[in-house]
């Protein structure tokens, strides 16, 4: 029997499994932990594409104890709600993530990193990827620099409110960060004059009240920042190291955006962040012979759909000829498909220009990169880099 939610603190090479599993078993039953698990492109895409399966929501289990603040964002959050509650909720998502932009990265790599340095040694993951996606979005919403200080202190705690069950501890950190954060995101959606006026629009478009219309914003405004720092954290941290560990596969020039958004594209493919996700049948599903039944869990592995050899040639190579290159499900697909896909691309593309048009010399010294200790990510703990501004003579 197969143990398809492994950690990946715990597992070096998932790929090599999935691999495995997509040849012999695209579509198993893992009975032990009462889920269905999705490993080929054809299936996973069907399944993202289905109006007969829902993205589950918190149980009672996943909101006990939890305070007012933190009850507030669990109910409205467009990542975790279906039908008529999803369309309000993405639509006040989109609303959020539009004039989002990435060229606002560079002033602030310069604070991080100071970029008047010639070489420097660095842990990549703390000092940039843990905060460069908070400290973007905190200054295109125009808040405080105290504010900011703030965000970029709760946000890895608040995003233990995504966890379907919460341990005592976990209760206790989130519920201290909701209270902190909750008003500090409430304050910005009040002052917002777009913020108001989309407000204003969903009263008279959905019959919403402007108190439900705040709490959406400020829910999914927070949401943003969780999901932020945990995917392109991700994408950061994985994209330097393609970058690092295949020379002959770079971009031309490193000031052309489009090839270094394509790189970043290949690397979501090659190497994504998010390894899974996980929808809920709401009525039969038959998928390769198999029946899902109603109720039934489903995990849809979209880093196994990403090198299904059915779907992109040699899936194995990092490839950035490769014509499907954004065929990948990393960002989802129907109608929970990331909205804030482009940007997240953007920003890791503006975050790697930055970088490589002022270091010649980017190195990756000898290490066993560590893994966080979780299932549906696959994050590195850290990531020590050197970089300088001219190679060393041979």
């Amino acid at each position: 029997m197969e143990n398809v939610l492994f950690l990946h603190c715990d597992c070096p090479d998932p790929f090599g499994f999935y691999d495995r599993m997509r040849e012999t078993n695209p579509v198993y039953r893992d009975e032990g932990n009462r889920i269905w698990a999705v490993y080929s492109y054809s299936g996973c895409r069907a399944i993202l594409d289905s109006s007969r399966l829902a993205v589950p929501e918190f149980g009672a289990d996943g909101l006990a104890g939890l305070n007012d603040e933190a009850l507030k964002m669990s109910g409205r959050l467009v990542r975790v709600s279906n039908g008529s509650r999803h369309e309000i909720a993405r639509l006040v998502a989109i609303r959020l993530a539009e004039g989002l932009h990435a060229e606002s990265v560079k002033p602030i790599l310069d604070q991080l990193l100071d970029g008047s340095k010639s070489a420097f040694q660095v842990d990549w993951v703390d000092a940039v990827c843990r905060k460069i996606p908070v400290l973007v979005l905190a200054q295109h919403f125009q808040f405080t620099p105290e504010d900011r200080e703030i965000l970029l202190e709760g946000v890895n705690g608040l995003a233990q409110l995504m966890a379907p069950v919460k341990t005592p501890g976990q209760v206790k950190a989130i519920n201290r960060i909701a209270g902190q954060l909750y008003p500090v995101a409430e304050k910005q959606v009040i002052r917002s004059v777009r913020f108001q006026e989309a407000i204003s629009g969903l009263e008279n478009s959905h019959g919403l009240d402007r108190q439900e219309g705040v709490a959406l914003f400020t829910s999914n405004l927070l949401g943003m920042f969780i999901q932020a720092f945990d995917g392109i954290r991700g994408l950061l941290t994985n994209a330097l190291i393609q970058w690092i560990r295949y020379p002959g596969k770079r971009p031309g020039g490193s000031g052309n955006r489009e090839e270094l958004v394509n790189f970043v594209r290949e690397t979501l493919r090659f190497d994504p962040p998010v390894h899974h996700t996980r929808r809920i049948a709401q009525a039969e599903i038959l998928l390769d012979s198999f029946r899902i039944a109603p109720g039934d869990s489903v995990l849809v592995v979209l880093a196994s759909a990403n090198r299904d050899p059915e779907h992109f040639p040699n899936p194995g190579a990092f490839d950035l000829q490769r014509p499907q290159n954004r065929d990948h499900l990393d960002f989802g697909s129907g109608s929970h498909h990331c909205i804030a896909d482009q940007f997240a691309t953007a920003l890791t593309a503006e975050t790697l220009s930055w970088l490589v048009s002022r270091y010649a010399r980017i190195y990756m010294p000898d290490q066993k990169i560590q893994y966080e200790p979780k299932s549906n990510v696959r994050l590195p703990v850290h990531l020590q880099i050197e970089c300088s501004t001219s190679n060393p003579k041979p």
